[in-house]
Protein backbone atom coordinates (compact mmCIF):
# COMPACT_ATOMS: atom_id res chain seq x y z
CA UNK A 1 0.00 0.00 0.00
CA UNK A 2 0.86 3.61 -1.02
CA UNK A 3 2.16 5.96 1.35
CA UNK A 4 2.41 9.68 1.04
CA UNK A 5 5.73 11.36 0.88
CA UNK A 6 6.84 13.12 3.95
CA UNK A 7 5.97 17.16 3.39
CA UNK A 8 9.93 18.11 2.08
CA UNK A 9 11.98 20.32 4.57
CA UNK A 10 12.54 23.83 4.24
CA UNK A 11 15.82 24.49 5.68
CA UNK A 12 18.30 26.24 3.70
CA UNK A 13 15.63 27.54 1.01
CA UNK A 14 14.88 30.95 1.21
CA UNK A 15 11.26 32.03 1.54
CA UNK A 16 9.17 34.23 -0.24
CA UNK A 17 5.69 35.18 -0.92
CA UNK A 18 3.60 33.31 -3.26
CA UNK A 19 1.26 36.01 -4.72
CA UNK A 20 4.59 38.56 -5.39
CA UNK A 21 6.37 35.58 -6.45
CA UNK A 22 3.02 35.16 -9.32
CA UNK A 23 2.56 38.94 -9.86
CA UNK A 24 5.59 38.99 -11.01
CA UNK A 25 5.70 35.96 -13.38
CA UNK A 26 2.22 37.45 -15.17
CA UNK A 27 4.64 40.62 -15.69
CA UNK A 28 7.54 38.97 -17.56
CA UNK A 29 4.76 37.08 -19.50
CA UNK A 30 2.98 40.05 -20.63
CA UNK A 31 6.58 42.11 -21.27
CA UNK A 32 7.87 38.90 -23.17
CA UNK A 33 9.16 39.50 -26.82
CA UNK A 34 7.71 37.66 -29.83
CA UNK A 35 10.22 36.78 -32.86
CA UNK A 36 9.27 35.95 -35.93
CA UNK A 37 8.77 31.94 -37.30
CA UNK A 38 12.27 31.03 -39.50
CA UNK A 39 11.47 31.81 -43.20
CA UNK A 40 11.95 29.33 -45.81
CA UNK A 41 15.77 29.49 -46.81
CA UNK A 42 16.97 31.42 -44.20
CA UNK A 43 20.71 31.37 -43.87
CA UNK A 44 21.12 31.94 -39.97
CA UNK A 45 25.49 32.17 -40.60
CA UNK A 46 25.39 34.40 -43.46
CA UNK A 47 22.59 36.40 -41.45
CA UNK A 48 23.15 39.76 -39.94
CA UNK A 49 22.84 40.16 -36.05
CA UNK A 50 19.73 41.97 -36.28
CA UNK A 51 18.16 39.66 -38.26
CA UNK A 52 18.86 36.52 -36.07
CA UNK A 53 17.32 38.52 -32.77
CA UNK A 54 14.57 38.85 -34.96
CA UNK A 55 13.70 35.59 -35.70
CA UNK A 56 14.94 34.38 -32.01
CA UNK A 57 18.15 33.23 -32.78
CA UNK A 58 21.78 34.03 -30.74
CA UNK A 59 23.34 36.79 -32.43
CA UNK A 60 26.88 35.80 -33.75
CA UNK A 61 30.01 36.07 -31.28
CA UNK A 62 32.83 38.01 -31.66
CA UNK A 63 35.01 35.64 -33.67
CA UNK A 64 38.37 37.11 -31.81
CA UNK A 65 37.37 37.78 -28.17
CA UNK A 66 35.10 34.44 -28.00
CA UNK A 67 36.59 31.67 -30.22
CA UNK A 68 34.83 28.71 -28.14
CA UNK A 69 31.72 30.74 -28.57
CA UNK A 70 32.12 31.40 -31.69
CA UNK A 71 32.59 27.81 -32.86
CA UNK A 72 29.54 26.60 -30.40
CA UNK A 73 27.68 29.08 -32.28
CA UNK A 74 28.64 28.19 -35.73
CA UNK A 75 28.08 24.59 -35.41
CA UNK A 76 24.26 25.06 -33.65
CA UNK A 77 23.22 27.19 -36.27
CA UNK A 78 24.95 25.05 -39.44
CA UNK A 79 22.09 22.36 -38.27
CA UNK A 80 18.84 22.74 -40.21
CA UNK A 81 16.28 23.94 -37.88
CA UNK A 82 12.90 25.48 -37.41
CA UNK A 83 11.16 27.69 -34.86
CA UNK A 84 8.28 26.57 -33.39
CA UNK A 85 5.41 28.62 -32.85
CA UNK A 86 5.24 30.82 -29.27
CA UNK A 87 4.00 29.36 -26.57
CA UNK A 88 4.35 30.02 -22.82
CA UNK A 89 3.03 29.16 -19.90
CA UNK A 90 3.38 29.65 -15.93
CA UNK A 91 4.29 26.43 -14.37
CA UNK A 92 4.08 27.37 -10.48
CA UNK A 93 7.38 25.78 -9.94
CA UNK A 94 9.92 28.36 -8.60
CA UNK A 95 13.90 28.00 -8.54
CA UNK A 96 15.31 30.50 -5.77
CA UNK A 97 18.55 32.17 -5.10
CA UNK A 98 20.96 30.50 -3.12
CA UNK A 99 21.51 32.12 0.70
CA UNK A 100 24.72 32.93 1.44
CA UNK A 101 27.24 30.43 1.72
CA UNK A 102 31.12 30.17 2.77
CA UNK A 103 33.18 28.67 -0.61
CA UNK A 104 35.51 26.25 1.86
CA UNK A 105 31.98 24.59 2.12
CA UNK A 106 30.33 24.11 -0.97
CA UNK A 107 27.12 22.78 -0.43
CA UNK A 108 23.42 23.50 -0.97
CA UNK A 109 20.00 22.03 -0.06
CA UNK A 110 18.99 22.96 -3.62
CA UNK A 111 21.96 23.28 -5.80
CA UNK A 112 24.50 20.96 -7.36
CA UNK A 113 26.64 21.72 -10.07
CA UNK A 114 29.32 24.69 -10.61
CA UNK A 115 29.72 28.39 -10.61
CA UNK A 116 31.74 30.47 -11.71
CA UNK A 117 32.83 33.62 -10.16
CA UNK A 118 35.47 35.63 -11.98
CA UNK A 119 34.54 37.72 -14.58
CA UNK A 120 37.27 39.90 -16.31
CA UNK A 121 38.09 43.27 -14.10
CA UNK A 122 35.48 45.59 -14.94
CA UNK A 123 33.02 43.55 -16.46
CA UNK A 124 30.37 41.24 -16.01
CA UNK A 125 28.96 37.66 -17.40
CA UNK A 126 27.01 38.92 -20.14
CA UNK A 127 26.11 35.13 -21.19
CA UNK A 128 26.28 31.22 -19.85
CA UNK A 129 25.41 28.03 -22.40
CA UNK A 130 26.12 24.72 -22.12
CA UNK A 131 24.21 21.66 -23.88
CA UNK A 132 22.83 18.63 -22.53
CA UNK A 133 21.05 15.37 -22.52
CA UNK A 134 17.93 15.83 -20.95
CA UNK A 135 17.53 12.97 -17.82
CA UNK A 136 14.68 10.81 -17.19
CA UNK A 137 13.09 10.76 -13.72
CA UNK A 138 12.37 8.04 -11.45
CA UNK A 139 11.33 7.77 -7.79
CA UNK A 140 14.53 7.55 -5.75
CA UNK A 141 15.48 4.04 -3.83
CA UNK A 142 14.21 5.94 -0.50
CA UNK A 143 10.88 6.62 -1.90
CA UNK A 144 9.92 2.02 -2.25
CA UNK A 145 7.75 1.53 0.97
CA UNK A 146 7.97 -2.97 0.12
CA UNK A 147 4.82 -2.60 -1.75
CA UNK A 148 5.31 0.28 -3.87
CA UNK A 149 6.14 4.03 -4.10
CA UNK A 150 5.31 6.63 -1.66
CA UNK A 151 2.99 9.00 -3.43
CA UNK A 152 3.95 11.99 -4.52
CA UNK A 153 5.38 14.25 -7.38
CA UNK A 154 9.27 13.98 -7.92
CA UNK A 155 11.08 17.03 -9.81
CA UNK A 156 13.85 18.21 -10.45
CA UNK A 157 15.69 21.08 -13.09
CA UNK A 158 18.37 21.23 -14.65
CA UNK A 159 19.87 24.65 -15.83
CA UNK A 160 22.06 27.17 -16.71
CA UNK A 161 21.91 31.02 -15.29
CA UNK A 162 23.67 34.41 -14.26
CA UNK A 163 23.99 35.39 -10.75
CA UNK A 164 21.45 33.91 -7.63
CA UNK A 165 24.37 32.35 -6.16
CA UNK A 166 25.82 33.73 -2.95
CA UNK A 167 22.99 35.75 -1.61
CA UNK A 168 22.86 37.57 -4.95
CA UNK A 169 19.14 38.56 -5.55
CA UNK A 170 19.28 38.18 -9.10
CA UNK A 171 18.70 34.99 -10.93
CA UNK A 172 18.24 34.62 -15.23
CA UNK A 173 18.44 31.35 -16.05
CA UNK A 174 17.16 28.58 -18.58
CA UNK A 175 16.72 25.01 -18.95
CA UNK A 176 14.58 21.83 -18.74
CA UNK A 177 12.87 20.08 -15.65
CA UNK A 178 12.22 15.82 -15.33
CA UNK A 179 9.46 14.77 -13.51
CA UNK A 180 7.49 11.85 -12.38
CA UNK A 181 4.48 11.49 -10.48
CA UNK A 182 3.49 8.26 -8.72
CA UNK A 183 -0.32 7.50 -7.34
CA UNK A 184 -1.13 4.57 -5.52
CA UNK A 185 2.25 3.38 -5.42
CA UNK A 186 2.45 3.06 -9.23
CA UNK A 187 4.04 5.77 -11.74
CA UNK A 188 1.69 7.22 -13.38
CA UNK A 189 3.31 9.70 -15.66
CA UNK A 190 6.65 11.02 -16.35
CA UNK A 191 7.24 14.36 -18.44
CA UNK A 192 9.86 16.79 -19.42
CA UNK A 193 9.93 20.56 -20.44
CA UNK A 194 11.98 23.42 -21.11
CA UNK A 195 11.36 26.40 -19.50
CA UNK A 196 13.23 29.76 -18.24
CA UNK A 197 12.89 32.78 -15.12
CA UNK A 198 14.44 35.77 -14.60
CA UNK A 199 13.54 36.21 -10.13
CA UNK A 200 11.72 37.12 -8.87
CA UNK A 201 9.56 35.76 -11.05
CA UNK A 202 8.75 32.20 -11.34
CA UNK A 203 9.09 29.76 -14.19
CA UNK A 204 7.14 29.69 -17.22
CA UNK A 205 7.73 26.77 -19.90
CA UNK A 206 8.31 26.89 -23.25
CA UNK A 207 4.90 24.98 -23.72
CA UNK A 208 4.78 24.66 -27.57
CA UNK A 209 8.36 22.99 -27.86
CA UNK A 210 8.66 19.20 -27.42
CA UNK A 211 11.20 17.78 -24.73
CA UNK A 212 11.58 14.25 -23.99
CA UNK A 213 13.74 12.42 -21.86
CA UNK A 214 17.10 11.82 -23.92
CA UNK A 215 17.12 14.69 -26.14
CA UNK A 216 20.11 16.37 -26.38
CA UNK A 217 19.29 20.21 -25.55
CA UNK A 218 21.28 23.37 -26.15
CA UNK A 219 20.57 26.63 -23.83
CA UNK A 220 21.94 30.03 -24.14
CA UNK A 221 21.05 32.56 -21.63
CA UNK A 222 22.35 36.35 -21.98
CA UNK A 223 21.90 39.84 -21.23
CA UNK A 224 24.18 41.26 -23.75
CA UNK A 225 22.50 44.75 -24.39
CA UNK A 226 22.04 46.04 -20.28
CA UNK A 227 21.35 44.48 -17.20
CA UNK A 228 17.66 44.53 -17.20
CA UNK A 229 17.36 42.71 -20.88
CA UNK A 230 17.50 39.36 -21.90
CA UNK A 231 16.64 36.06 -23.52
CA UNK A 232 17.12 32.18 -23.42
CA UNK A 233 17.31 30.48 -25.98
CA UNK A 234 17.01 27.02 -26.35
CA UNK A 235 17.61 24.56 -29.50
CA UNK A 236 16.73 21.11 -29.23
CA UNK A 237 19.27 19.27 -31.65
CA UNK A 238 17.48 16.06 -31.56
CA UNK A 239 14.36 17.39 -33.18
CA UNK A 240 15.88 20.18 -34.72
CA UNK A 241 13.69 22.81 -32.95
CA UNK A 242 14.46 26.01 -31.61
CA UNK A 243 12.64 28.69 -28.73
CA UNK A 244 13.57 31.95 -27.76
CA UNK A 245 12.11 34.06 -24.77
CA UNK A 246 13.03 37.85 -25.29
CA UNK A 247 12.62 39.23 -21.82
CA UNK A 248 12.45 42.26 -19.60
CA UNK A 249 13.40 41.85 -15.90
CA UNK A 250 11.15 42.06 -13.37
CA UNK A 251 10.04 44.91 -11.07
CA UNK A 252 13.19 46.35 -9.75
CA UNK A 253 15.33 43.61 -10.52
CA UNK A 254 18.76 44.49 -12.22
CA UNK A 255 21.56 41.72 -13.12
CA UNK A 256 24.99 41.72 -11.25
CA UNK A 257 26.27 39.78 -13.48
CA UNK A 258 29.61 38.35 -10.94
CA UNK A 259 28.46 34.77 -11.49
CA UNK A 260 27.80 32.41 -13.58
CA UNK A 261 26.13 28.19 -13.10
CA UNK A 262 25.65 25.06 -14.30
CA UNK A 263 22.95 23.38 -11.76
CA UNK A 264 21.29 20.44 -11.48
CA UNK A 265 18.10 22.04 -8.91
CA UNK A 266 15.71 20.70 -6.38
CA UNK A 267 13.32 23.03 -6.91
CA UNK A 268 10.42 24.85 -4.64
CA UNK A 269 7.00 24.04 -5.35
CA UNK A 270 5.36 27.52 -5.57
CA UNK A 271 4.57 27.14 -1.70
CA UNK A 272 7.67 27.09 0.30
CA UNK A 273 8.80 23.41 -0.08
CA UNK A 274 11.02 21.64 -2.13
CA UNK A 275 10.14 18.74 -4.10
CA UNK A 276 11.03 15.01 -3.13
CA UNK A 277 13.87 14.88 -5.33
CA UNK A 278 13.92 12.55 -7.68
CA UNK A 279 16.54 9.49 -9.06
CA UNK A 280 17.94 11.86 -12.09
CA UNK A 281 20.84 9.31 -13.08
CA UNK A 282 22.79 11.49 -14.26
CA UNK A 283 23.71 15.07 -16.27
CA UNK A 284 26.13 15.46 -18.15
CA UNK A 285 26.76 19.96 -19.21
CA UNK A 286 28.99 19.71 -22.47
CA UNK A 287 30.54 23.34 -24.00
CA UNK A 288 30.19 24.75 -20.53
CA UNK A 289 31.06 28.22 -21.17
CA UNK A 290 30.67 31.96 -19.80
CA UNK A 291 31.15 34.94 -21.36
CA UNK A 292 32.11 38.90 -20.90
CA UNK A 293 32.00 41.19 -23.42
CA UNK A 294 35.77 40.60 -24.48
CA UNK A 295 36.81 36.99 -22.54
CA UNK A 296 35.34 33.82 -21.78
CA UNK A 297 35.59 31.61 -18.88
CA UNK A 298 34.55 27.46 -18.50
CA UNK A 299 34.62 25.65 -15.79
CA UNK A 300 38.42 25.63 -14.52
CA UNK A 301 38.06 27.60 -11.70
CA UNK A 302 34.66 26.76 -10.92
CA UNK A 303 33.22 26.56 -7.00
CA UNK A 304 32.15 23.36 -7.07
CA UNK A 305 28.73 22.36 -5.28
CA UNK A 306 26.85 19.13 -3.72
CA UNK A 307 23.40 19.43 -2.23
CA UNK A 308 23.12 18.72 0.88
CA UNK A 309 19.65 17.30 2.71
CA UNK A 310 18.99 16.38 5.47
CA UNK A 311 22.75 15.08 6.33
CA UNK A 312 22.24 13.32 3.07
CA UNK A 313 24.00 13.75 -0.45
CA UNK A 314 21.02 14.30 -2.71
CA UNK A 315 22.96 15.17 -6.06
CA UNK A 316 27.15 15.42 -6.15
CA UNK A 317 29.30 17.84 -8.94
CA UNK A 318 32.14 16.59 -10.77
CA UNK A 319 34.45 18.23 -13.20
CA UNK A 320 35.00 16.21 -16.03
CA UNK A 321 37.54 18.65 -17.58
CA UNK A 322 37.87 21.95 -18.56
CA UNK A 323 34.58 22.66 -20.11
CA UNK A 324 32.23 19.38 -19.01
CA UNK A 325 30.75 19.08 -16.00
CA UNK A 326 28.88 15.84 -14.67
CA UNK A 327 26.20 15.91 -11.75
CA UNK A 328 24.79 12.78 -10.29
CA UNK A 329 22.15 11.94 -8.02
CA UNK A 330 23.43 10.27 -4.23
CA UNK A 331 26.91 10.49 -3.55
CA UNK A 332 28.04 7.09 -5.26
CA UNK A 333 28.55 8.53 -8.79
CA UNK A 334 26.46 7.38 -12.30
Amino acid sequence: MSQPVTEPATGGLQQYNPDEVRAHTEEVLAKLGRPLAIPAGFDPLRASNEELIRYGLPPQPDRDALPRHFAKWQRALSLPIRSVPPGFSITGVVHVPVAPLTEDNATSPTWSGAVVQSPPPGETFKSVSARWIVPNAWPPASAWNGSGWNDGTYHCSTWVGIDGWNGIPELLQGGTASQVVVSGGQISSRSCYAWYEWWPAGEIAFSSLTVMPGDLVNFLVCAPVDSTHGAVSVLNESSRQTANAPLTAPGNSSLAGTTAEWITEDPSNGKNQTYPMPDYGAAFFYDALAGSKTQERDISNAVLVNMLAGGSTLSAAAAENQSALLTYFGNQGP
